[in-house]
């Protein structure tokens, strides 16, 4: 059994209220018995053990009856108190039983005689199970622990040997403080007669304390009203911002236009571009044959040269024979014709390779002259690339001043993380988050159609509706935002339905929280030992987009519509809320369709869902800024040298 802290600090601590509730004074009376009760119940789970209690997932007191002040007081105990030592605290929870069937699921019960059930009936049900029945005002040890009142004071007996039947361990410190007979019930009563008239003075000099905080209090509060009217000056500065904000967005929704024309002119210039370089290899291959030819008529040429020499030799002979063999005159004429005829071909191959030549020069000069007009057009284009470049860098600071500040959103929402990496420099991919004054946080996903600045205009309507709907018009349930964004897009965009209407739109995962008992408040994302754990509902409504929900390492998918935020065909149908219960330690994670779409790995398929479903089951025992580096690092495996083929952004947060 864990070491258990002294009874008697506990009983020191109480002791003083346990006097002042049960004085014969009436006033608040029942609501201090219960408090005092309240708190005797929980110090007994100090001093016993119960079986495989390291194992249980919470410690559960049940309450049989109409006891709504037990009920509540409890309920206090347990939103700042724990069962058991670290490491195995446990969280406490209170359940109300109307009657004895009902019973099921508990460590402890307790019972007051007053609410009429027979103490045999109770046992016999609790018989095995292992649970504490503590009662009120039943026999002498017909019960495990019993209060009594014994004059006007509580006290308590317990009997041993029916909670260890129930395979229960006791310390034997409880034994100090557990009465066994009137006499000393009797006697405990004149031992603190004393100290209830020292208690009694304590509390009137308090009351004189409580009178002087109340003159604070006033004093206080005309500081409020002051800091209010402050406020309201300070709320009049903001519109006016506000109204300088928009401004802006006309600025730069007029400057993104411009850098759609410019992107436009530049494609054309680089398809003619193309064209240009086309028409340059034709003409390089060309020239290429003609050098060729032109190589064949010279090496022709020598070979006429060559046979020219040789008719040069035999004509030299045939001269020096001329004067001794007439007969031969005629045929060294004839010769001689022929060697002019070759002299004459010769000769027009010589003017035809110039003719070739000259052409190849002019050729030359003319593709220089258009290599020159390209460079020139390259150079031109380079410095408007480089233009439009600084432009869409500038819209990118635009996109990332909307977006909600790392800072803020880690003061928010401190267990999360965010993997976002758009496919261009600007986005069609963002995500939104904000906390109302009443608390409720309202995070998002959003996938605009298309990516880069066409993508970047889409998520600047999905930004500026989400802060009007939510924001100014204070809509919170999340089923009725997204109903209202599909009006806003539809009429931003004037969509009618016509023939050759882009299609333009936006899928979405939309989460608010809120504790399903109690207001919400920052400390549900704490990690101080005051957090709340008590549980809390999680509403989640989605376009096309889904909801992945981690608990102890199962996973719950919960779908969005199958429909856009956007015009369809077809009748509109409203988006449906999804309402879940979540604990402390669960995960959700919300995303667009980039991660899983994305070609990768040696095969170069896509990553699919279910690959991402086991990457998330695969790090729920990490932090989320290591989850992150996880996330972050499969994603850049898996690319490797592929190109990105879509927007990116992951958002996980857990409760």
């Amino acid at each position: 059994m864990a070491k258990a802290f002294r009874f008697s600090s506990i009983f020191g601590s109480l002791f003083p209220f346990l006097f002042l509730s049960l004085t014969p004074c009436k006033g608040q009376k029942n609501d201090a018995d219960a408090k005092v009760k309240a708190a005797f119940i929980y110090s007994f789970t100090k001093y016993i053990r119960w079986e495989n209690q390291d194992k249980l997932p919470v410690f559960s007191i049940g309450v049989l009856g109409n006891e709504n002040t037990i009920v509540d007081e409890l309920d206090k105990i347990a939103d700042i108190k724990k069962v058991g030592l670290p490491p195995y605290q446990k969280t406490l929870i209170i359940k109300p039983f109307k009657n004895i069937e009902s019973i099921s699921s508990v460590q402890m019960l307790y019972v007051n005689k007053r609410s009429g059930f027979e103490i045999e009936k109770i046992l016999m049900k609790l018989k095995g199970t292992g649970i504490l029945l503590v009662s009120e005002n039943y026999p002498y040890q017909s019960s495990m622990i019993n209060f009594m009142l014994v004059g006007n004071f509580q006290k308590f007996e317990y009997n041993r040997k029916k909670i260890e039947a129930e395979k229960m361990t006791i310390s034997s410190e409880i034994d100090e403080f557990a009465v066994t007979s009137d006499k000393d019930w009797r006697e405990f009563a004149r031992q603190k007669v004393g100290e209830l008239k020292d208690e009694k003075e304590k509390v009137e000099t308090q009351k004189e304390m409580l009178s002087f905080k109340e003159v604070e209090i006033k004093k206080k509060n005309l500081e409020v009203e002051q800091k209010n009217r402050e406020i309201e000056q300070q709320v009049k500065i903001i519109e006016k911002q506000k109204e300088e904000r928009n401004k802006l967005f006309a600025e730069s929704e007029k400057l993104l236009k411009s850098l759609q024309d410019n992107k436009d002119k530049f494609e054309s210039q680089k398809i003619e571009m193309m064209k240009q370089n086309v028409e340059i290899e034709k003409q390089e291959n060309t020239l290429k044959r003609k050098k060729g030819e032109a190589k064949k008529l010279a090496q022709e040429a020598q070979k006429l040269e060559q046979l020219i020499e040789e008719q040069k030799n035999s004509l030299s002979e045939k001269e020096s024979k001329i004067e001794n063999q007439r007969i031969t005159l005629y045929f060294a004429a004839v010769v001689v014709l022929l060697i002019a005829g070759f002299g004459a071909f010769i000769f027009r191959q010589y003017k035809a390779k110039q003719r070739i030549n000259k052409m190849l020069e002019e050729k030359n000069i003319a593709i220089q002259e258009q290599k020159e007009q390209i460079e020139q057009q390259k150079k031109l284009v380079d410095i408007k690339n480089k233009n439009i470049t600084a432009s869409i860098n500038y819209a990118k600071r635009i996109q990332q001043a909307i977006l909600i500040s790392r800072e803020h959103l880690n003061e928010i929402m401190p267990q999360h993380f965010i993997f976002y990496r758009p496919r261009d420099i600007v986005s069609g991919d963002f995500y939104w988050a904000h906390e109302s004054k009443s608390g409720k946080l309202i995070f998002a996903a959003v996938d605009c159609t298309g990516h880069g600045v066409p993508g970047a205009f889409m998520s600047m309507v999905g930004n500026a509706l989400l802060n009007e709907i939510i924001i100014e018009n204070k809509v919170e349930e999340v089923d009725e935002i997204l109903n209202q964004m599909k009006k806003g897009v539809i009429q931003a965009l004037k969509q009618t339905g016509a023939a050759g209407e882009q299609k333009d739109g936006m899928d979405i995962s939309l989460v608010s929280l809120q504790p399903k008992f109690q207001s919400f408040g920052k400390g549900v994302f704490s990690n101080s030992k005051n957090a709340i754990n008590t549980p809390l509902i999680l509403n989640f409504s989605g376009a096309n987009n889904p909801l992945y929900h981690f608990r102890k390492g199962v996973f719950t998918e919960y779908k969005g519509e199958r429909q856009t935020i956007g015009y369809e065909k077809g009748k509109e149908n409203p988006f449906v809320k999804h309402s879940i219960e979540v604990i402390p330690g669960d995960t959700i994670y919300i995303f667009t369709d980039g991660f899983a779409d994305q070609k990768g790995g040696p095969e170069g398929r896509k990553f699919y869902y279910k690959t991402l479903i086991n990457l998330f089951s695969s790090i729920q025992n990490l932090s989320m800024q290591e989850q992150r580096a996880a996330v972050k690092k499969t994603f850049d495996e898996w690319k490797g040298n592929h190109e990105q083929i879509d927007d990116i952004c992951v958002m996980g947060v857990k409760i």
